[in-house]
């Protein structure tokens, strides 16, 4: 009991109004994405590997992919207690985006940042807003969560206790993504400036206990595989397959990474920039302003560092960056006099809220107003698909049609871009095409392929078994190829 009381006395009832109005606003926002099917390829890859989960598979041996096994037991344990299906997902995304913005408002509140609670909650709000890739419920958003909640804990703590619990929570998101790793190493600096200079001992207690509390999670999952019969396999994502992750540099896909973080992020880290400059900025606001540029510097890097350039990566660096927006406005702000200081509020005010509504707008007419080609695909195989028959979605991004209509997948690779894009799947160590064979060995009944006719790594031999039965467009030169088995022998497959 002391223990909660410890993590959690820092909310008082004023806060838990604060913190259920973040919530509601997220959830109000992000509304028009509920019936969405498809927004990201990854959502439904984790879908599908929670409810594998729950039906007794088990991680690396029967359920495949290179992330941690966090965000399988998260996407398991969303299903069972709370119930299945795209709108629960997209609910409790929107959750953890609330408790985000209430926990960045937590942190400024931390640093002594005088700055208005409604501004700051509508500034994170609309900078979620801006990307399509904060849609879908990804890693990003449970590890961001926890991180935050990490640092809540951590900020002002006096006591080992506290320090043990930070790292603890963080150690959890580690547990989701590896690359939490970089959070890390910035909270170590955090407790580096922040600790008594004339009691070096306590501040190298602080670093330990917080160090211990990280690594406990990760020492529980490593000996619960390690007694299990699939640590080679848990060994071999963990501790190999990282070593070969990273993609070859590709100049083009790192220029419009570039470009995506400074439209997402330039104006913030202009202004922060331009106030440093500008203001006399010491004492304890350049401790805050060196340890955000440092959180900031390793996040970026944990991005770059894969190489492979994915959008959703940057929402590990946008709360550092807004952090230290809201640091600069309030620098701003306190150079003003109370009536321009109100007009200010009035006019930022209405100008987030309405280009967040503009935002939201846009989404609604792409998301509700226009049809979704997949709901095509959706329809015709319920009317047609039978109980015993199996499928296999060779096109990524669809792997959600095995969710919707309750479907095994047919190979432990659930995300298909781990056998389809042969180069990655060769420098994971996958062999693909010994892997093709064995789907394809279980004489699926019907395959869907977006945007080819050609069935990946099928024989000659094998493809005379093959109809296509139907073609569905998606919408503009999109189109979808169901091809179903034919139990009679030697039929000509046409293609």
């Amino acid at each position: 009991m002391n223990t909660i009381k410890t993590v959690f006395s820092y909310i008082q009832k004023k806060e838990i109004l604060i913190l259920f109005s973040a919530i509601l606003l997220a959830l109000l926002s992000r509304s028009f994405s509920f019936s969405r099917l498809v927004i990201g390829s990854d959502e439904s890859t984790y879908l599908l590997m929670g409810r594998n989960w729950l039906e007794g598979m088990v991680p690396y041996s029967e359920i495949w992919d290179t992330k941690p096994v966090g965000i399988i037991y998260i996407f398991g344990l969303i299903q069972k207690f709370l119930g299945e299906g795209i709108v629960m997902i997209r609910s409790v995304n929107a959750v953890f985006h609330g408790l985000c913005m209430f926990l960045v408002y937590r942190t400024v509140s931390g640093f002594k940042i005088k700055f208005s609670t409604h501004l700051t909650l509508l500034i994170v709000l609309l900078f979620f807003s801006l990307k399509t890739y904060s849609l879908p419920t990804n890693t990003e958003i449970f590890f961001i969560t926890f991180t935050m909640l990490s640092f809540t804990v951590l900020q002002n703590a006096q006591s080992l206790l506290r320090h043990f619990i930070a790292g603890l929570i963080l150690g959890f998101a580690f547990e989701i993504k590896y690359f939490v790793l970089f959070d890390y190493f910035a909270f170590i600096i955090y407790i580096a400036l922040y600790g008594p200079k004339d009691n070096i001992k306590l501040s190298i207690k602080r670093f330990l206990v917080f160090s211990v509390g990280f690594v406990v999670p990760f020492l529980v999952i490593l000996l619960y595989f390690f007694n299990s019969s699939a640590w080679q396999d848990f060994y071999n994502v963990t501790f190999v397959v990282p070593r070969h992750y990273s993609a070859n540099f590709e100049f083009i896909a790192f220029k419009k990474f570039l470009l995506q973080f400074l439209k997402g992020h330039g104006l913030p880290l202009l202004i922060a920039i331009v106030v440093f400059l500008k203001y006399q900025v010491s004492g304890e606001q350049k401790k805050q302003n060196i340890f955000l540029a440092s959180w900031i510097t390793l996040t970026l890097l944990a991005t770059i560092i894969p190489k492979t350039f994915f959008g959703h990566y940057q929402m590990q660096i946008t709360l550092p960056v807004l952090i230290l927006l809201i640091s600069s406005l309030a620098t701003l702000f306190n150079t003003l006099d109370d009536i321009k200081l109100k007009r200010v509020k009035i006019a930022l005010t209405s100008l987030i809220i309405l280009i967040t509504l503009g935002i939201t707008n846009n989404f609604y007419r792409k998301y509700i107003k226009d049809p979704e080609g997949i709901t095509k695909i959706v329809t015709y195989l319920k009317q047609n698909i039978g109980v015993d028959d199996s499928l296999y979605v060779a096109t990524s991004g669809y792997q959600i049609l095995y969710y919707l209509l309750d479907k095994d997948v047919p190979t432990k690779y659930i995300h298909p871009s781990l056998l389809l894009k042969t180069q990655r799947a060769t420098r994971l160590g996958i062999n693909y095409k010994d892997e093709f064979s064995k789907i394809y060995g279980k004489k699926i009944s019907y395959i869907v392929i977006i945007g080819t006719k050609k069935i990946p790594y099928m024989t000659n031999e094998e493809l005379k078994n093959y109809q296509q039965i139907r073609q569905i467009n998606l919408g503009g030169n999109a189109n979808a190829y169901i091809f179903k088995r034919q139990r009679i022998a030697g039929l000509t497959n046409q293609l």
